[in-house]
């Protein structure tokens, strides 16, 4: 982890646009970056809620979704993605990250932790 979430790759990002439906694909990256809610259809998925994404999905992200969720198991980090639990820490450790990255920047004080990413 850097001070975004994880840097994804030349390889990845390819792979990303190849096998992610296109008006996923900028929220997912933004979600590995950085940690930053991806949508409720995405998030959904990334917490392994099966019937939550088909009920939030269009038909172009059901269409999408073996690509999608091939993408997230090859190429996204195990601990961002499976379970409710994972991705709320996910999100935390993004913010914390960053929180971090502005601390050393400009010597502020940093602030309370956030209790709902969600």
């Amino acid at each position: 982890m850097t001070e975004k979430g994880f840097v994804l790759g030349e390889t990845e990002i390819l792979r990303l646009k190849v096998l992610v439906p296109g008006h996923l694909q900028g929220s997912l990256q933004r979600y590995v970056e950085y940690g930053i809610h991806p949508g409720d259809f995405l998030l959904a998925v990334l917490c392994n809620d099966l019937f939550g994404a088909l009920n939030r999905a269009d038909y172009k992200s059901i269409a999408g979704l073996q690509g999608l969720c091939t993408w997230i198991y090859n190429h996204v980090p195990s601990q961002c993605y499976g379970s409710r639990d994972k991705v709320v820490d996910w999100m935390l450790a993004c913010r914390r990250k960053a929180r971090e990255s502005t601390l050393a920047e400009d010597g502020s004080q940093p602030g309370a932790n956030p209790k709902d990413v969600l």
